[in-house]
């Protein structure tokens, strides 16, 4: 799955968007699908808990950074050093916390007790000495960062910051805070526009930047689209799921009317066990169909019901050997397969519930297990045919250039019915690919 959607223009997607830094991320995490592959049963769910669950850590070579910018915490740029950096997030008054705090004895053998803190209202006494030398020491290594932040620049540093709320006063000063007190100590002016306060030493420096500025400035310009407002948040559509669409008129006649033995189950019901038999019976060889599936139904119905078994799993092997739908269960079909496309303004969700890919075309089938066939296949009802439209055109867009054919499968009679492809086009919504048109069954 991964392998298939990184091949077809995700690598190249992601690399646009994220930049070359990706690439080792992204080699890592198909190594660790080929890795889950080999030791465990293949499985979407059981991959994403597993991966969940590990521990990988992707390292690069933090020298190597190219012609782009890096992000980096203070703790992951220590050692490295830029031409140009941006202290990005320095306003906030620093809140150490420290749920707990260690009381040394001064008498006898030296003995370390650690204390839980539950909040500052406790801090009495020597819990309270304790957590105010805690705290003092958490601020002197806030300052040690910034100093290893700002020393990391080797020509321009710039910082900044963001405050939603007015700083605190006290002796605790936030980054931002310690940085224009020293600017106040070099009686650096601001900007009389911006508010910014500039600070430069070098007669190198100062030379460069009288070459360089016309370029610097041409280029940092923003572009009107940064000061107009902010775009709206786009909406995702809803997903269709044909499955469910409402019907707009009457259906087939339901198979509960029927009567017989399985009256006692819901239509619902009887539909899920009846799916589940087509999903797996398929797989096994023809003279261990009737006792696994007969097991299969023993488990799943209670003693009420018990009596549907039979009918159904009569039901399910004689769809099995139909001729006309042999297709659908040959060895390279596949069963419930999930689809999602975009048709139009339309996003498409659902699961087809047999495909088969052959050479020359594709061939999709919908079982029908609680509702009558009608006496034609032109006589299907308008629900049933939207449904399937969405579906083929859906299959359309993913198997482009291979006719794509639809047909309904009842279980009740048994028959199958092909779909002309031109009964379903006045079902697809506007703006959807019609090219499966050429697709006529």
């Amino acid at each position: 799955l991964f392998s298939a959607v990184l091949e077809q223009g995700g690598r190249t997607r992601l690399l646009e968007r994220l930049s070359t830094e990706a690439e080792d991320a992204i080699n890592v995490f198909l190594g660790q699908c080929l890795q889950y592959e080999q030791d465990h049963t293949p499985s979407l769910d059981g991959f994403m808990h597993w991966l969940g669950q590990s521990d990988v850590d992707v390292k690069r070579d933090p020298e190597a950074a190219g012609d782009y910018v890096r992000l980096m915490t203070i703790h992951g740029a220590k050692g490295l050093q830029a031409p140009v950096v941006y202290l990005a997030d320095l306003a906030g008054t620093p809140r150490p916390r420290a749920q707990f705090v260690t009381l040394t004895s001064d008498k006898g053998p030296r003995l370390d007790v650690p204390i839980f803190r539950r909040n500052a209202r406790n801090d009495i006494g020597p819990v309270g000495a304790a957590a105010e030398a805690k705290k003092q020491a958490d601020y002197e290594e806030y300052k040690r960062l910034l100093y290893v932040a700002m020393t990391r620049a080797e020509d321009h540093l710039v910082c900044a910051g963001y405050a939603a709320q007015t700083p605190r006063s006290g002796s605790m000063l936030d980054a931002y805070q310690l940085v224009s007190a020293a600017f106040d100590r070099l009686e650096v002016p601001s900007d009389p526009q911006s508010g910014v306060r500039r600070y430069q030493t070098g007669k190198a420096l100062e030379q460069r930047d009288a070459q360089t500025e016309p370029v610097r400035r041409s280029k940092t310009q923003l572009p009107a689209w940064a000061h107009a407002a902010p775009a709206p948040e786009q909406t995702p559509p809803r997903p269709l799921q044909p499955s469910h669409m409402p019907s707009d008129g009457p259906t087939h006649f339901p198979a509960a009317q029927l009567g017989g033995a399985d009256a006692a189950l819901s239509p619902a019901r009887r539909g899920t066990l009846i799916h589940a038999l087509l999903e797996h019976l398929p797989a096994l060889p023809e003279a261990e169909r009737f006792a696994v599936g007969k097991a299969y139904l023993d488990r799943m119905l209670s003693p009420a019901e018990s009596d549907a078994a039979n009918a159904m799993l009569t039901e399910a092997l004689m769809v099995l050997d139909m001729p006309s739908a042999s297709a659908f269960f040959a060895a390279e079909s596949k069963a419930e397969v999930p689809i999602i496309a975009r048709l139009g303004d339309f996003l498409v969700s659902g699961k087809v519930d047999r495909l088969a890919v052959t050479r020359d075309a594709v061939l999709f089938a919908d079982f029908k297990t609680t509702e009558q066939a009608p006496p034609s296949a032109a006589q299907t009802a308008p629900a049933t045919l939207r449904q399937m439209a969405l579906y083929q055109a859906s299959l359309q867009k993913v198997f482009e250039g291979k006719p794509v054919k639809a047909a309904l499968i009842w279980t009740a009679e048994p028959r199958v019915d092909w779909l002309d492809a031109v009964w379903l086009l006045p079902y697809l919504p506007p703006g959807a690919n019609t090219a499966f048109t050429r697709a006529s069954a």
